[in-house]
């Protein structure tokens, strides 16, 4: 008989690669049974931070749904660490040498199809009202990425958090990746030489085009690990690197984008969920979402993309394509962002994490980037969302 963990991810659909022999159990936790429901919802309530109706409800119904699962959405970072999966497998779904696409393990949530009989608990239709792009040439860029090789030098660069100062190889043309909107700037560096990620943020060169500074670092971390930790310089401690939209995921008319995506959302909640390992320092006052830091949100998995329309006409490809990755893989909430939700609505927006130019994802029937942002914003915001415990080996 086949366990149960590969039972639930048979059903799930075609996938990357199943979870290995080698990937360790997540455990349950001892106060997911412990804790009562109401308990874990004062431990992560702020009791002057008001609520849009029926949200108390909701994150009632959303807590049972994790404890059933094992999980208390009120453990702290320092607790979750302790359940972190032991062993995987170092094997990638692709050689890491190149384009660096899907570089983490195969073990990694982040390539696995959410299970169809996975728990669920529907999320209020409308509750993402506002949809962005963090895309190179939109107004929202936030993300870098470059691959330095052994022609380029090691370089010294400046961590201003603790005023260290660090080495780490650089390529030459570091500029040209560092994000050119936003102010978080996360720019992510993968060494070739050996495979390590780094990830800078708030990255910038000093005058004259000097040393690189970076508020705070995380990494280096190995490629080839289970992906659900180091290099994440958001408040999840998430990898930058393990779900953004890479060069042609989304325009590709043969092929599914083949990982989960993630982002900021505008209304969070004081809670933490693996693969999330953190959350933001603000939260007392911005905590009046649904979804966990590291909660997975999906898209209705039976609505037929295929068949949506919008204004008439059949979704772009970017749009589908997007929408997909959500309804397959999940959207992993990993910070918050401040909310640019519709003016009079009771729903947040959201942000897609991408290092692609704003061009790719328009080059499609002649819309532009907010063409198709509008597209995935309406597919979000008419249908129903759902919030599902993390894609791990339970037994």
């Amino acid at each position: 008989m086949k366990p149960a963990f590969l039972l639930l991810l048979a059903l799930a659909g075609p996938a990357l690669a199943l979870p290995s022999p080698e990937l360790g159990v997540y455990p349950d936790h001892p106060t997911a049974r412990s804790r009562s429901v109401n308990e874990i919802l004062e431990r992560t309530s702020t009791p002057e931070v008001q609520l849009a109706p029926g949200y108390s409800a909701k994150r009632q119904e959303i807590v049972q749904m994790y404890r059933n699962f094992g999980i208390d959405l009120s453990l702290t970072p320092k607790e979750l660490r302790t359940f972190l999966p032991r062993t995987w497998s170092k094997q990638t779904p692709q050689p890491l040498l190149g384009p660096y696409r899907q570089p983490y393990s195969v073990d990694s949530t982040f390539y696995q199809p959410i299970p169809t009989n996975s728990p669920r608990v529907a999320l209020p239709v409308g509750y993402i009202n506002s949809v962005s792009f963090a895309a190179r040439g939109g107004t929202n860029t936030q993300q870098g990425f470059i691959i330095a090789d052994k022609n380029d030098p090691p370089q010294t660069l400046r961590r201003l958090d603790d005023n260290q100062i660090l080495r780490r190889r650089l390529p030459l043309n570091i500029l040209d990746a560092i994000p050119a909107g936003g102010t978080d700037k996360h720019l992510t560096i993968v060494d070739s030489t050996d495979n390590t990620v780094f990830t800078c943020f708030q990255a910038k060169l000093s005058e004259g085009g000097g040393r690189l500074t970076c508020k705070y670092t995380a990494g280096p971390t190995h490629l080839g690990n289970l992906g659900d930790q180091g290099g994440g310089t958001n408040a999840t401690k998430i990898p930058n690197l393990a779900m953004v939209l890479r060069e042609g995921e989304a325009n590709n008319p043969n092929q599914p984008i083949p990982h989960a995506l993630t982002g900021p959302i505008g209304q969070n909640w004081k809670a933490i969920v693996y693969p999330g390992l953190g959350m933001d320092k603000y939260i007392q006052r911005v905590n009046t979402g649904l979804v966990p830091y590291g909660g997975i949100l999906q898209l209705d998995p039976k609505l037929d993309l295929k068949q949506i329309q919008v204004d008439g006409r059949s979704l772009s490809l970017p749009a589908r394509r997007i929408l997909e990755a959500i309804q397959t893989y999940g959207f992993y909430v990993n910070d918050n962002r401040p909310d640019r939700s519709l003016p009079g609505s009771k729903g947040t927006s959201l942000s897609v994490w991408t290092v692609v130019r704003a061009e790719e994802l328009s080059a499609d029937r002649g819309k532009n980037l907010q063409a198709v942002q509008a597209e995935v914003r309406q597919v979000l915001n008419q249908n129903t969302l759902y919030v599902v415990p993390p894609v791990v080996k339970k037994s």
